[in-house]
C-alpha cells in the first residue's frame, strides 16, 4: 500500500520517538507475514527516511574496525582471535565481498530482520571428485537476551546440524507416479555427528523490546544459515555456484567441468 509523504514523515517521527502504534503483523497470504515497523528491503528499493537512516548506520558500522576478540571474566579485551570469523570481519567474507562490505550487509540484515547469524565455514574439497567435507562451522547468533545459554547453545547446535543435513545430504526423488524413492533412512541421508565437523557457537546479546525479557527467536535463524554458508565456501574454493540443494560432489564436479 502506497503512503503519502506526510504519512511517511509521521511514521518516521513516531518510529524515532518510539511511540508508534502498529498492528504486530500484516498478512501476505498463507504462512507469510511481515512486521510493518520493519521495512523489508527485499521487496524493492523503496526510498524513505527510515531506509536512508538504516543505510547510513550500516555504512558507519562498516567503517569501524571490528575484530573477533577474547575477553576476560570482567569483559576486558585480552587478544584478537585468529579465526575464520576474524578473517570475515577484517579481510574478506567471500571471493567477491570484502570484510567492510560484509559488515555493512550484516548490519542491514539486522535492521531488516531484527536478528542475524554470522557463519564462517571451513571446508575441504577434493578437486578430483568434487567431494565436500565440512571441517569447522562457526556460528555467531544474535537471539536477543540469552535467557538460558546452555539451552540456547544446544538449540543452535541442533538447528545447525539439521541445516547441514539440508545443505549437503538430504534429497528427495519421485517416480512418475509420485512415489518417493527415498522412503527409509537407508536412502534418505542425514548427517551423523561425525559428518558435521567441529561446531562452535557464540552469542551476541542484544535487547528485543517486543520479545519476552528481551529475547528473540533462535530456531529458524540457525537452520537457514548452513545452506548459503556452505554454498559460498564451495564457491570460494573452486568458483562453482551450486544453486540447488543439496550441495553434492556430482554438482560440484559438473560445475568445475563447466557442464
Amino acid at each position: 500500500m502506497e503512503m503519502s509523504v506526510g504519512s511517511r514523515l509521521k511514521h518516521a517521527w513516531n518510529a524515532f520517538l518510539g511511540n508508534e502504534f502498529f498492528k504486530y503483523s500484516h498478512s501476505l497470504g498463507p504462512s507469510y507475514s511481515y512486521r510493518p515497523d520493519r521495512p523489508i528491503f527485499s521487496r524493492g528499493n523503496e526510498r524513505s527516511i527510515i531506509t536512508s537512516v538504516y543505510n547510513r548506520i550500516a555504512l558507519d558500522a562498516a567503517s569501524i574496525a571490528i575484530q573477533h576478540a577474547r575477553l576476560d571474566d570482567d569483559g576486558r579485551f585480552t587478544e584478537v582471535i585468529d579465526s575464520s570469523l576474524n578473517s570475515c570481519l577484517t579481510l574478506e567474507a567471500n571471493l567477491d565481498q570484502t570484510g567492510r562490505a560484509f559488515i555493512q550487509d550484516v548490519v542491514m540484515s539486522m535492521l531488516d530482520e531484527g536478528c542475524v547469524a554470522i557463519v564462517p565455514t571451513d571446508t575441504d574439497l577434493d578437486p578430483e571428485t568434487g567431494k565436500v567435507t565440512l571441517v569447522e562451522y562457526d556460528a555467531v547468533v544474535d537471539c536477543g537476551t540469552t535467557l538460558n545459554p546452555n539451552l540456547a547453545r544446544v538449540q543452535t547446535e541442533g538447528g545447525l546440524a539439521q541445516g547441514i543435513g539440508m545443505a549437503m545430504y538430504e534429497d528427495i526423488h519421485y517416480s512418475e507416479k509420485g512415489q518417493v524413492y527415498e522412503n527409509s533412512l537407508m536412502q534418505y541421508k542425514i548427517p551423523s555427528r561425525l559428518d558435521v565437523g567441529t561446531i562452535r557457537v557464540e552469542f551476541e546479546n542484544s535487547y528485543e523490546p517486543n520479545g519476552p525479557f528481551g529475547a528473540k527467536s533462535i530456531g529458524e535463524v540457525v537452520i537457514n544459515t548452513p545452506s548459503p554458508a556452505i554454498a559460498n565456501a564451495v564457491y570460494n574454493a573452486v568458483g562453482v555456484r551450486v544453486r540447488e540443494l543439496p550441495v553434492t560432489a556430482e554438482k560440484v564436479f559438473m560445475g568445475m567441468q563447466g557442464l
